[in-house]
């Protein structure tokens, strides 16, 4: 596991400090996903989200809800013709409970907002 705390990182700004630097393998896996995206689509929507247990919730160990949910949402994604990729950290924290980060990359040409909004346009070539 490579850490750097360099505020630049392969030409992008990151948010790395010499006392909270960061895997450079997360980054990478996120700079990839964002470029591959990019690449394929003129417009690619972005979605940042946490998720967190409840304090009186006993949580397993492993990432089994986490992959559970997310094979659920992608296999959602993937009827409703939605390209997408997605990148996930687990963070153990100093709380009770591990949670995640979770960014979605979709297609931007076929949604525009989170709940899966179609463009003006494709509307009306609908019609």
């Amino acid at each position: 596991m490579l850490i750097t705390d360099r505020n630049i990182y392969r030409n992008y700004t990151v948010q790395a400090y010499e006392d909270k630097p960061i895997r450079t393998d997360i980054i990478d896996a996120i700079v990839n996903r964002i470029e591959y995206m990019t690449s394929r689509f003129s417009r690619v929507l972005f979605i940042r989200f946490d998720l967190h247990y409840p304090i009186d919730f006993i949580a397993p160990h492993d990432n089994s809800h986490l992959s559970k949910f997310l094979n659920s949402f992608t296999r959602y994604l993937s009827r409703e013709g939605i390209a997408f990729q997605y990148v996930w950290v687990r963070e153990q924290s100093r709380e009770k409970h591990q949670h995640y980060h979770v960014i979605l990359l979709l297609n931007g040409n076929v949604t525009c907002h989170s709940w899966n909004c179609k463009p003006p346009q494709v509307s009306a070539i609908q019609k």
